[in-house]
């Protein structure tokens, strides 16, 4: 009798640990591919409602980990937006000032010293 009380208490603690694995998979997961902080605590709280839920909103949690972009990519998505300004990057509004200023030249608006000056500058 006390072998199998013991082989439950054994059995039981088995399946606490690996539900306790289980738990943590997708937060473990979304923090070694540093996603995102918010998305991490959304993740954590669908992790812990799955106690609560059957699983389904663990389930959530772990495509969540695997799906949202990490933390890197985000910044260098801001960062090619950032770049874009009026739908045009550094390079093309140069090109349009330097088209300008040689329309200006053309009418005798700008010296060629002058042209010469700003072209090098924006090209510079």
């Amino acid at each position: 009798m006390e072998y199998r009380a013991l082989l439950l208490v054994l059995c039981l603690i088995i399946i606490i640990v690996c539900s306790i694995f289980l738990l943590l998979w997708p937060i473990k997961i979304a923090k070694k591919r540093q996603l995102e902080t918010n998305i991490v605590n959304i993740i954590i709280v669908l992790s812990i409602l799955s106690l609560f839920l059957w699983g389904i909103t663990w389930l959530i949690a772990l495509i969540m980990a695997y799906v949202y972009p990490t933390k890197a990519e985000v910044e260098d998505k801001r960062q090619r937006e950032t770049t874009f300004i009026g739908g045009k990057d550094q390079e093309a509004r140069n090109i349009d000032k330097l088209t300008q200023l040689a329309e200006l030249h053309k009418q005798g608006l700008l010296t060629k010293e002058e042209f010469e000056a700003k072209k090098k500058q924006l090209l510079g």
